[in-house]
Order: C-alpha cells, then structure tokens, then sequence
C-alpha cells in the first residue's frame, strides 16, 4: 500500500513539474476554469427606443468592463468601467447610443467584456479572437420589374454581403449592395439595371453576371437598424475623439488582423479586413486633354478620337485621403474586354489611350478603380475611332 502512495505522489510531482496540472493556473492556463463566459443577446437587432440585453456569465466575482465598438473597432460606449459584479448570471443594457447620447447609425457593432477578479487577473471576451470573416453562403435571385430588377438574397446567419455587376471576365459596371451588414433572412434590394454612371443597361451585354460575395460577422454582433445612414462620416468623427476609461479597449485593428492570422485556415475573407469606413472604392472623373468631363461630352454621342488619346483620371476630393489611404489600380476595358492596366494609381493621372490598335468604330471605354481589398469603382464611357 505504501509502495503504491509513493508511485501515485511520484507521478503527480512529475505531472505538475511538465505543467500538465493546469486547473490551479491564471488567465494564461489552458484548462483554468473561464471567470466569464456564456455570453449572449437578448436580441441581436436594435432599433431606437429599443435595448439589446447583454447576459454573461461569472464563475467568481469580479469587476466588469464592458464596451461597444464600431465595425472599425472604435470604442462609442462603455456600458460599464471596473464595476463589482457578484458571481453568477449578470447582464446589462445597450440602447444603441454612444457616449455623447446619441444614436449610433446603421451598421453591425461588437460587444467586449472584460472581468478583474480579487487577485488582480484579467479575464476578456473578445468574440473577434474566434468568429468573424469567415466566407459565408449566400443564394441569389434576380427578378426583372418594370423599373428595373428586384435582387434578392438569402443568408443563414449575419453577415457582410457584397453583389455588384459586371462582364464575365471583363469589368465590374454597378454596385448593388456594398458590405452591407444584414442577420439571417431573406431581403430583396431594387437595382435599376445601370451602370454607376447610369449609361449602361448591364444585364443586356454578352456575358453580364452578378457576383454576390458575404462573410460571417462576429458572434454577439448588434446591428442597428432604423437610425441614420450616415456610418462613414460618423466614423470619420469618431477616430478624432478618444473616450476615457480605465481599462483598455480590448478590439482593436492589430488584435483583429492578428487572430485572422491565426484563424487563415478557416477561410477569411480579405475584405474583412478593410476598415469599413473604407470599403467603398473612391469615386472619380475622367476628363480630356481640356479638362472637360466625359460624362458631359458624351450626353451628345460618342466622343470622336484618333491615335493616342490622353486622358485624366482624377478622384473626388472628399475621396482623395481615403484613396491614399489605400492602394488602388486602374484597369481599363474596351468593349467588355481587358485592354490595358496601371499598377499604381495616382490621383490625376494622365493616361495615353492608344486606339491604334482598334478598328474604326464606336467603342465603349470603361475604368476600373480597383483596391487591394475588392473595393471597385466604375467610370464608362462611349468613344468613336477614326483613325486614316
């Protein structure tokens, strides 16, 4: 018996000297017990008036901090800053306000909860170190109406989704739903038919197509809904503003790409990590060697050019810091197909379009802006050659 005591302490000192009796250790063990889990909604979309309900659970008490973030990681509410909260199930309330009081636009936003137990030790719940851009299924139907189509989708959990419309292997012509943040269901979106410059009847050329493309959002994401449209300026005025806490904001952009480094396997989608702020490709001009907007010229009929024929292609100016922000090519097409491509954009810039190589005719031109993210912008217009 006693020879069998000592095997049995051997064996144990041996097992905690390898560190395979964890249950004892902090934060950083693999098999300590979570101080906070169990995390939930009472409803995962909020309209004005309305509260989301954050339940969580605690295995010990502890002194909570909660957070609202914006989908670009921004901190517009703290719910609650190193408050004691007993052990057991708690919870508290987001009434889809930011710390100023006022309501936060339409868009999906992230929860983090962190609890500080007696002796000092953080515990965190951070739903982006686990879920998020994961490439989601979506299904598609398109259905013509008199104005134009009635695109409808369907998605079976909450996600980002993307369609726009283009040429088979050739330019991308109209956004139709651009990362917009949607739960799980069936929406129809109108689209009248156009191109973004509105000349263009995308669905009747030689190989158009639509191209939906969704990921999954973070688990725990709150999408408001029924407020203001306005997100990008709201972020915009958001990154100027820092709100005081006593803790740290847990979301951030480096700790996002970092688990989506470590989550790679799972298939993320690149967009996920473009700020959403950004997600829309700048808008921009085409003019000629005058200064003179296509879009002007070509409202009496194609523009009539010969041999080398230079063009410039200038961004917006409200778009212009988001453009370098980025980084953005230019594509160009010629009647639906690849002519020619820029690898760096700048903004003006001058291209030369050699229509040597085209048969005398009428053409159509179209400009591709495309981010190293998938945001794509669209600029077309009709040209008539005649070269002798």
């Amino acid at each position: 018996m006693r020879t069998a005591t000592r095997v049995v302490k051997s064996l144990l000192a041996f097992a905690l000297m390898l560190g395979i009796i964890t249950a004892l250790q902090g934060p950083a063990g693999a098999s300590a017990p979570p101080v906070i889990d169990q995390v939930s909604l009472s409803q995962s979309v909020l309209v004005p008036g309305e509260a989301a309900a954050i339940s969580y659970r605690l295995a010990q008490p502890a002194q909570v901090t909660a957070m609202i973030y914006t989908p670009d990681y921004q901190v517009v509410r703290v719910l609650m800053d190193g408050e004691y909260r007993s052990a057991g199930i708690n919870s508290v309330a987001w009434d889809g306000k930011d710390d100023s009081g006022a309501m936060v636009p339409n868009e999906a936003y992230l929860i983090s909860l962190q609890a500080r137990d007696s002796q000092g030790d953080a515990y965190t719940y951070d739903p982006t170190a686990f879920s998020g851009g994961e490439k989601a299924d979506i299904q598609l139907e398109m259905i013509s109406t008199a104005e134009g189509y009635n695109v409808q989708f369907t998605v079976q959990e909450p996600v980002r989704v993307n369609i726009r419309a283009g040429i088979h292997n050739g330019p991308f012509l109209a956004s139709i739903v651009n990362w917009a943040p949607y739960g799980k269901g069936t929406y129809t979106v109108a689209w009248n038919g156009l191109d973004s410059g509105g000349s263009i009847r995308v669905m009747e050329q030689e190989g158009a197509m639509l191209l939906p493309l969704c990921f999954k959002l973070p688990v725990n994401s709150i999408l408001v809904q029924g407020s203001s449209d306005d997100y990008v300026a709201y972020a915009k005025s958001q990154s100027a503003q820092q709100i005081s806490t006593t803790g740290e904001a847990l979301i951030t952009v480096s700790t996002v790409r970092k688990s989506s480094l470590e989550r790679a396997s799972t298939g993320i989608s690149t967009a996920y990590l473009v700020a959403r702020a950004r997600h829309d490709a700048p808008k921009f001009t085409v003019n000629d060697a005058t200064g003179a907007p296509l879009a002007s010229l070509r409202k009496t009929g194609p523009i009539k050019v010969s041999s080398h024929y230079p063009l410039t292609m200038e961004v917006t100016a409200e778009d212009v810091e988001d453009f370098y922000e980025g980084r953005y090519e230019i594509v160009v097409f010629v009647d639906n197909e690849r002519f020619d491509e820029e690898e760096s954009a700048q903004t003006p810039y001058t291209y030369v379009l050699d229509t040597t190589s085209l048969e005398n005719g009428v053409h159509e031109v179209t400009f591709n802006l495309v981010g190293l993210g998938g945001q794509t912008e669209s600029y077309s217009f009709t040209i008539e050659v005649y070269n002798e």
